[in-house]
């Protein structure tokens, strides 16, 4: 079992504060590091995080900056863009941003730091379909039904042992 858990600890990809990194790249005075969701990315909301750092330091500069665009790639036409917000995620070092990336396709992403800007491709499958996408939340209604029931269910068994109980004990 040990043998076990260690290899599938050792399969797992690297992930960095909840997020797959995607590039890290030293680009001018700065080194920039992107993560997205972990897993495999699909059409919809994606969280973009992103690490600055100086690169002679490697201190992190939460306080610089971060612009996130994105495209289908070849249709530079069609780029959005929006401020990354410092202490996006878990970490307090990240600014990031969560993108809508409305279809199936290769996405072009950039990170905008003062004077570095680091240029990744994407592939993003479609999204998943409605079911598979919000089974654990449409487990809540029947999960609280059954918890009632057996709620009920022992309140009866007690009332009924309650009684028995009384019913012997009386001369």
């Amino acid at each position: 079992m040990p043998l076990l858990l260690a290899l599938l600890c050792a399969a797992s990809p690297a992930a960095a504060d909840g997020g797959t990194l995607r590039a890290r790249r030293e680009i001018g005075p700065f080194t920039l590091s992107v993560l997205t969701s972990p897993g495999a990315l699909r059409a919809g909301p994606l969280e973009v995080s992103v690490l600055v750092q100086d690169r002679a330091t490697g201190e992190p500069r939460p306080d610089l900056p971060v612009e996130l665009a994105w495209w289908p790639l070849g249709q530079a036409e069609l780029a959005r863009s929006v401020p990354a917000t410092p202490g996006h995620g878990a970490s307090r070092l990240l600014t990031g941003a969560r993108l809508g990336l409305p279809a199936a396709g290769v996405w072009a992403v950039e990170a905008r730091a003062p004077r570095a800007t680091l240029h990744l491709e994407l592939a993003v499958g479609p999204p998943l379909p409605p079911l598979r996408a919000h089974w654990k939340a449409l487990l809540i209604p029947p999960l609280g039904v059954a918890l009632l029931a057996l709620h009920e269910w022992l309140r009866r068994q007690r009332a009924v042992r309650g009684r028995a109980r009384s019913a012997s004990s009386t001369p």
